[in-house]
């Protein structure tokens, strides 16, 4: 039978010495040099609150962090300029409100 655990999964396994629970693989992730590194040189936003006078540091979130890294690898590796365009389709919150 054919192993469908990720590579990342698997190597947090081996590391804790237990199965990771999903907080473990997205700290893991996280928190790789290279990704923490790209997400604090690109994707980090500082804006003031004027109203509760402080700067809001502002991070992406997983998918948004995923999408556009996608996005600009499809851009620097397109061929031709109609194979450059990218579509990321982006909801807020769930609904409910």
């Amino acid at each position: 039978m054919e192993d469908h655990v990720p590579a990342l999964e698997r190597e947090v396994e081996r590391t804790l010495g237990r199965k990771p629970r999903p907080q473990d693989v997205l700290l893991w992730g996280l928190f790789a040099p290279a990704n923490l590194l790209d997400i604090i040189g690109s994707f980090v936003v500082y804006e003031r609150d004027a109203k509760k006078g402080c700067t809001v540091h502002k991070l992406p979130r997983y998918p948004q962090y995923l999408a556009v890294n996608k996005a600009i690898a499809r851009i620097k590796g397109a061929k031709v300029p109609h194979e450059r365009g990218v579509v990321v389709w982006h909801t807020q919150g769930s609904g409910k409100s």
